[in-house]
């Protein structure tokens, strides 16, 4: 069944120039611990909110065991794609995207696996990601239960005021470093960047085990030791191994959530577009994959079970060669800028050419957001935090009091296909082809599949 409640209310959400409004008060990425919190344990807790009931198939109060995968990186914009290309998108449908019937040369729309199942026996939702739209935010919040603006951890790279410096907290390191762990030299550890993660700590009192499957290539981790101290960690050497080993686990537990993330798709589109043919080729992997784990449960799937899956945000292309370095633009934008600890400006360079924050020196932000509207007129829109915190870009309170200066006074945003950011010779510059951390539609907008799994491999209505 496809959500056209949600649908509706993520095409509401859009505003300006192709932006999307994150919904923290309904159709958002934050409320899935609260609604996956609720059917474990059988009633909602006030500080985790869930989705509303249309995300779930009718019926579905309850559950044992929760399978939650999250394929980075993919989007409603490629969703919406495969259900055309499957027929399964109705004309009359209040249409987030419509599906491109001539797709660019060398591109063709996704082919992805057992969506039939997800529109006949369960629930197709649109979902808003958060703001910054960045993997880090979303992986503390499944973690933590908070919003970027309690939790913190804004983007890959952001301002740490208790340093004085900008760091990469999922490398431990201070930004642009080639090594990692640079910041624990100084004294400062996982437990100062990272909230405690009290999600699996919440489902572990309620005597619900927590499974989470990540790439062995960086599990376990500095963050995982302390976001995921009361789960069981689970190292995973390939999608497919993953899915083999959730199937294992579920009769491990007589109630369990079992976390499988999936990054592959995000890494392809990074490297060579999310408009790349071959990145397309692995999400349709995931989805066949995915389509054979629930064929193969068959009658080993325990009772009450219900899957879901979903993103955490989506990705644009960028143009690397065509990217605009602030720093080169205006010359003299360093003299209104912070400088950190090290005398470097402060420059946040968060999404990797999708959002950029910048300190200000007191009392110039209205000047520098003047002329950097002047100098990116068609190109990025440019937001006080003023303005962001008037749209709940970081979610509900109670907001961290340092909040302002971790994202900064300036936010510049490119526009869809877009690249700003601040170049350094050997640190910073825009080498991706596809990227993501704005509110551009296609970044914003993500999806929810739910789907009851009764044991016969194909999900009950």
């Amino acid at each position: 069944m496809l959500n056209q409640e949600s649908i509706a209310a993520v095409r509401a959400a859009r505003f300006g120039h192709g932006l999307t409004r994150p919904l923290y008060e309904s159709y958002n990425f934050s409320r899935l611990p609260g609604t996956i919190q609720r059917l474990l344990c059988g009633q909602a807790d006030p500080a985790l909110p869930p989705l509303p009931e249309s995300c779930l198939p009718p019926g579905m109060s309850r559950a044992d065991h929760v399978i939650f995968v999250l394929i980075d990186g993919l989007g409603w914009d490629k969703l919406a794609a495969g259900l055309n290309q499957a027929g399964l998108y109705p004309a009359t449908a209040l249409s987030l995207e419509a599906p491109d019937a001539n797709p660019a040369a060398g591109h063709r729309p996704p082919r992805f696996a057992g969506l039939r199942r997800f529109m006949e026996h369960g629930t197709v939702s649109a979902l808003t990601s958060q703001f910054p739209s960045t993997t880090v935010v979303h992986s503390v919040t499944m973690a933590s239960g908070l919003p970027p603006g309690q939790a913190g951890c804004l983007e890959w790279f952001y301002h740490e005021p208790r340093l004085g410096r900008v760091i990469a907290p999922f490398l431990m390191s201070y930004a642009g470093d080639r090594v990692y762990g640079s910041v624990k030299a100084d004294g400062f550890g996982p437990a100062d960047i990272f909230p405690p993660g009290h999600f699996p700590r919440r489902l572990k009192e309620a005597g619900v085990t927590s499974y989470v499957y990540t790439n062995a290539a960086f599990t376990p981790s500095d963050f995982s030791r302390r976001m995921h101290q009361d789960a069981v960690v689970v190292p995973t050497l390939s999608p497919a191994a993953a899915f083999a080993q959730v199937r294992q686990n579920l009769a491990a537990t007589p109630k369990g959530w079992h976390f499988l993330y999936l990054d592959s798709f995000d890494t392809l589109e990074h490297r060579l577009g999310a408009t790349s043919p071959v990145a397309l080729a692995e999400a349709e992997n995931f989805f066949l994959l995915l389509d054979d784990f629930i064929t193969s449960l068959g009658g080993a799937c325990p009772a009450n079970s219900l899957l879901l899956v979903t993103a955490d945000h989506g990705q644009v292309d960028q143009r690397p060669a065509d990217a605009i370095y602030l720093n080169r633009l205006w010359p003299g934008l360093a003299d209104y800028l912070q400088t950190g600890r090290d005398g470097s400006p402060l420059v946040a360079a968060g999404g990797g050419g999708r959002s950029l924050n910048l300190h200000l020196k007191p009392g110039v932000w209205q000047t520098v957001q003047t002329r950097l509207r002047q100098l990116l007129a068609g190109r990025a829109e440019v937001f006080s935090h003023q303005e962001l915190l008037a749209i709940n870009a970081y979610g509900p309170g109670p907001l961290l009091p340092d909040l302002a200066a971790r994202a900064g006074d300036l936010v510049v945003l490119p526009e869809k296909d877009e690249a700003v950011w601040w170049f350094e010779a050997g640190r910073f510059d825009v080498h991706n082809h596809g990227n993501h951390g704005g509110l551009s539609n296609a970044e914003m907008e993500v999806f929810l599949l739910a789907l009851r799994l009764d044991g016969d491999g194909n999900g009950s209505a």
